[in-house]
């Protein structure tokens, strides 16, 4: 859902944001009646405007849990907190009946996520841990994370592809995107191994409940 309605760096006008597209994504969920439905948002969505979901996906019939994770958890050298939520059709699932709504705390994450290792040979000071460390994860060397646009040094979109874990050209490599809108859409997206980890915690969270 996008999140520009509940972010702390915006106005939060909330529901009276022409961005709020939860009623429509309501919409989708009922006529579809997916077994389950993913969401992400920020966490500052959990103090404006999550009841209002939590209320409709009740009044659906349908069942929720949620967790917020950080892509720190996942060995990104950012933090990036976000909200999940993972909503299921009781129906579908086969279970007895609604088991109402939930919440959790933060996913706890370990283990290798099995990257290879590929290491840059910029060189990172007192960063070098926390940038080796996504290297490993990811097994994408880190770009430079200086180039020079608009006549002036200024952040490599590149680099910002590659701490969200993202392969490189992703994004930076889809054409005639310009520059602002690669910056927009990696600004405004989501580590895949946070969502991926948040994914599994829930699921696995679903299962030890019953």
């Amino acid at each position: 859902m996008p999140c520009q309605p509940f972010s702390n760096a915006g106005r939060r006008e909330g529901t009276n944001d022409e961005r709020h597209l939860w009623p429509h994504v309501r919409e989708a969920i009922r006529y579809l009646r997916p077994r389950y439905t993913f969401l992400e948002n920020v966490r500052g969505h959990l103090s404006l405007g999550f009841d209002t979901v939590l209320r409709d996906l009740t009044e659906d019939g349908l069942t929720a849990r949620w967790t917020t994770l950080r892509a720190a958890d996942v060995g990104a050298p950012h933090n990036r907190e976000r909200l999940f939520i993972l909503v299921a059709d009781p129906n579908s699932l086969g279970l007895e009946a609604p088991v109402g709504c939930s919440g959790g705390s933060s996913a706890e994450v370990s283990g290798d996520y099995g990257g290879v290792g590929a290491f840059s040979s910029v060189d990172w000071g007192g960063h070098a841990p926390i940038v080796r460390r996504w290297e490993r994860v990811t097994g994408l060397a880190a770009p430079c994370p200086v180039e020079v646009r608009d006549g002036r040094p200024q952040l490599s979109i590149a680099f910002s592809e590659w701490l969200m874990g993202l392969p490189a050209g992703w994004v930076t490599g889809v054409p005639g995107l310009r520059e602002s809108d690669q910056l927009k859409a990696i600004g405004n997206g989501v580590v895949p191994l946070q969502a991926a980890a948040a994914l599994r915690f829930l699921l696995s969270d679903w299962g030890s409940r019953g």
